[in-house]
């Protein structure tokens, strides 16, 4: 995560959600570890979550085999210069 992202606390809150986890092997294609968005319930807050505690919880999941990435098929993405050094989030 950025080291310069918006930081916003709250408690006794209820939402959802969502997210996934990739290895450490995915690089700098994701941020690997879990990777978890919270929205809540009546839809005042929501973004990354860094962490939480709760009381209970009611947990569903899935597992996907493939991780597929469509990329823009544009002129400028084409032309875009990325850098090539990796990223430590």
């Amino acid at each position: 995560m950025l080291a310069d992202r918006p930081i916003y606390e709250r408690k006794d809150i209820k939402g959802t959600l969502v997210g996934f986890w990739c290895p450490e092997y995915i690089g700098d294609i994701n941020t690997s570890g879990f990777h978890l968005h919270f929205l809540s319930d009546d839809h005042s807050i929501g973004g990354h979550l860094m962490e939480f505690t709760a009381p209970a919880l009611e947990i569903g999941y899935d597992t996907k085999p493939v991780y597929k990435i469509l990329l823009p098929d544009t002129e400028t993405f084409k032309k875009a210069q990325f850098r090539s050094d990796p990223v430590n989030y």
